[in-house]
């Protein structure tokens, strides 16, 4: 009888335990799937308070032969971006009637201004004019918050970039694909600091970025004096001019899409070139390109 209530005793015993360690483990599910679906709902609701920042998008444009196909394309791109405002400074002293039905059927909130080119000076920027009156319309909206980005109109871009570029808190910094020979640009990064760019020419320039390469938060554009593009600044000098006028180091840039492996904005022409490789660029130079990484072009 005795023997007979050990056994008892044993089974109940084992019951208990198996019934405590199914109990745990089904706890533990389900305090999983909460912290999943806590941790899904956290990340819904920083991209949707991201995608709450406004994107003021800046594109001179000239009329010349594919202007249309150049405004089209980007417009393609633009009206699939959610809480954006595309400005538009056309090259002339009217607007294209055409370029602004091109507009209006992109369903995008646009502006469309024009601004005369200043031809009287042999200096090779361009879009001086055009870019400098926008700045001035988005100051006029006295916007709070919002980054300020420049787009030119035959350039072409990722969806992604759009969200990366609302990540900036003053100025972003992001690598450019296609440019002169260069498969891409980028941003030498060490410990999250930016301590110098991946180019082929300009190296004097105290910031080696293209136009397409920089964001920029609206309160830069409430300083005194205001930053701006200047016409005695040579071409290709205008980035570099424009953004010692928005921070004063190149550590101070926030490097935003370092955990991309590949380009998401492309300073696409309509030309032929013959595009160089990450190693023969090494190989010219070693010492600038060392810690260059391989971005998918």
């Amino acid at each position: 009888m005795k023997q007979y209530m050990r056994q008892i005793l044993k089974l109940a015993l084992g019951f208990l335990v198996m019934s405590s360690a199914l109990t745990f483990v089904l706890f533990s599910i389900g305090k999983l799937r909460v912290n999943t679906e806590h941790s899904e709902l956290l990340d819904r609701s920083y991209s949707n308070a991201l995608r709450a920042r406004t994107l003021f998008l800046i594109t001179p444009t000239v009329n010349r032969y594919g202007q249309l196909a150049h405004i089209t394309r980007l417009a393609n791109t633009l009206r699939q971006v959610e809480n954006l405002h595309w400005i538009v400074i056309e090259d002339g002293n009217a607007t294209n009637p055409n370029v602004e039905a091109q507009l209006n059927r992109s369903k995008t909130k646009y502006t469309y201004l024009f601004a005369e080119t200043n031809r009287t000076t042999l200096l090779k920027g361009r879009g001086v004019e055009q870019r400098n009156l926008a700045i001035d319309y988005i100051r006029s909206l006295k916007p709070k918050d919002g980054l300020v980005y420049f787009a030119d109109d035959d350039n072409s871009f990722d969806l992604e970039l759009f969200d990366v570029l609302r990540r900036t808190k003053y100025c972003g910094v992001i690598p450019v694909g296609l440019l002169a020979q260069l498969p891409f640009e980028d941003i030498d990064v060490v410990d999250d600091k930016v301590v110098g760019f991946f180019t082929i020419f300009g190296f004097d320039r105290k910031y080696q970025i293209d136009m397409a390469g920089f964001v920029v938060h609206v309160s830069a554009f409430y300083k005194d004096p205001v930053p701006k593009f200047y016409r005695t600044v040579m071409g290709g000098r205008l980035e570099s001019d424009f953004l010692a006028q928005v921070v004063n180091d190149p550590s101070e840039l926030e490097p935003i899409a370092r955990d991309y492996d590949r380009v998401l904005a492309w300073h696409t022409k309509s030309e032929n070139r013959e595009a160089w490789t990450v190693d023969r660029i090494k190989s010219l130079y070693p010492d600038k390109w060392k810690r260059a990484r391989k971005l998918i072009v």
